[in-house]
């Protein structure tokens, strides 16, 4: 439905723009694009994009559907190879920003520049767009979509009373909607309400019973109570049953590392990361794990590089402290 949309609107802008000629080129190479992006060939449809937007640089269906395609294909190595995906999600992100001021009551122009902006870690920038994201949206799926992001956004920025009344209200619009209920779960998790974490993921788990978001959540919910043989147990079975994870990886060398293993914790750790290298509570914790095998050049390079991946601006202050307090001697260049 979305896709016949942007070719409407595309048309829309072609037939208003006084180049005709161009314009008539550039929807040409648009409707090249979805063609090639519905095949499953990223690159090509990409191509197809940007030759559409440098022919008709006032139509905001292409800026909007190139966005797209890169927020939909943030696995696709050849996509994301030339540069970090922090500079991917910022050109990601001036796409989706011509896309907002050309299609201004477009819910998927502010529903994907919020999604980016909470991809790279800015919270509040997030919530302004999902809330107006809310504001245009005209489908149950798109507001109830937008209220998990606007309520994942506040509870980021440690807004909890906010979070919880959009996962609430998003849970009343659809009381099995998973999204939901891992978020609702890990607020309560969070606020150290445990029992209420684990009946909320009963709800998904007893619908799916390998989900591996719920399941890594009651695992979560282990580790902050100190079990870690439980929830290593958990993150076990979750790896048997739905295959590598970077999160479960990363959880699981952290509980390893807290009992002590540090064998075992480097090696998960070091999958982690080998999945997600953009991971950068796996690298924080490698850390941790190198500063107990005493290699603290290691460490600090996996701590310089969590910071300049962000990790201040997706958790907290943890990764600048253990810099302060390890690294400021150590002779090492910071990663790039």
């Amino acid at each position: 439905m979305r896709t016949s949309l942007y070719i409407g609107l595309a048309l829309l802008f072609c037939v208003l723009s006084p180049s005709a000629a161009w314009s008539q080129s550039a929807l040409d190479q648009y409707e090249r694009g979805l063609l090639a992006e519905r095949a499953g060939e990223v690159m090509k449809a990409k191509d197809y994009y940007t030759r559409a937007i440098n022919m008709e640089q006032g139509n905001g269906a292409f800026y909007l559907s190139r966005a797209n395609l890169i927020l939909k294909n943030q696995n696709h190595s050849e996509l994301f190879k030339s540069s970090n995906s922090f500079n991917i999600y910022l050109k990601c992100l001036e796409d989706y920003n011509r896309a907002v001021l050309l299609l201004p009551e477009s819910f998927e122009s502010h529903f994907g520049r919020a999604k980016v902006n909470y991809i790279i870690g800015n919270f509040a920038g997030a919530k302004v767009d999902y809330n107006n994201a809310i504001k245009m949206s005209h489908y149950f799926e798109d507001k109830i979509e937008a209220l998990i992001g606007r309520g994942a956004s506040q509870f980021k920025i440690g807004e909890i009373e906010g979070a919880l009344r959009d996962l609430e209200r998003a849970e009343d619009y659809d009381s099995t909607n998973v999204k939901v209920l891992n978020e609702l779960a890990l607020i309560y998790i969070h606020m150290g309400q445990h029992d209420v974490a684990l009946t909320t993921l009963n709800k998904v788990l007893v619908r799916y019973p390998n989900d591996p978001i719920a399941n890594a959540n009651v695992g979560y919910s282990a580790l902050k109570l100190g079990r870690f043989e439980k929830a290593m147990d958990i993150y076990n079975r979750c790896l048997k049953a739905n295959g590598p994870n970077a999160l479960i990886y990363s959880n699981l060398g952290f509980c390893k590392f807290k009992l002590g293993r540090l064998t075992g914790a480097l090696k998960n750790l070091n999958e982690a990361i080998r999945l997600d290298a953009d991971n950068t509570f796996a690298l924080k914790n490698r850390a941790l794990v190198h500063l107990a095998l005493g290699n603290k050049e290691l460490a600090c390079e996996d701590l310089h590089e969590s910071r300049d991946k962000g990790y201040s601006r997706q958790f907290d202050s943890e990764v600048i402290e253990l810099l302060g307090e390890h690294c400021l001697q150590v002779n090492i260049k910071p990663a790039q």
